[in-house]
């Protein structure tokens, strides 16, 4: 991130407006013939969309995740969520240069820290929302926003 990105990103206020569990689901390992100590191993499949509201000034996230574990090369999802954060960003119009109708070049450190309070958000509601005890004792992995954050790039 360049001077000027970084100026800028530290003079953006904005808000949260909206945090909602879209969707949650939750198997029993046990229905795949799994056992406790399988499930403690598993990875975690993350998706992110990104809308822009350039009229009201705000920023969708909406994150999936799923935790799943491979065995014998075929996935067995457990657990999962679908989660949206909106955030208004006071001034949009006038922080941010529009390139084409509806496309806005938003500074990288801003983008992250969005991305920061939407992953922790929906690594909090996993914690609240799984009721079995052993999902529960399950250490997600990190997530690393910087590549989350390049692949969104892309598909934009």
């Amino acid at each position: 991130m360049n001077k000027k990105e970084q100026e800028l990103t530290t003079k953006i206020e904005f808000r949260i407006i909206e945090i909602k569990k879209i969707s949650y689901f939750e198997k029993d390992f046990l229905e795949f013939e799994l056992k406790e100590e399988d499930i403690t191993h598993g990875n975690l499949a993350l998706g992110l969309e990104l809308k822009i509201d350039g009229e009201q000034g705000v920023l969708s996230f909406i994150i999936k995740a799923n935790f799943y574990y491979n065995k014998d090369s075929e996935n067995y999802e457990l657990f999962g969520v679908e989660a949206l954060y909106r955030f208004q960003v006071k001034d949009f119009k006038s922080s941010f240069a529009c390139n084409k109708v509806g496309e806005y070049k938003i500074p990288d450190g801003l983008m992250l820290t969005f991305l920061d309070i939407s992953t922790s958000g929906t690594r909090g509601m996993l914690s609240v929302l799984n009721t079995n005890p052993a999902y529960r004792k399950i250490i997600l992995p990190l997530v690393d926003k910087q590549q989350l954050l390049s692949s969104l790039k892309k598909r934009q």
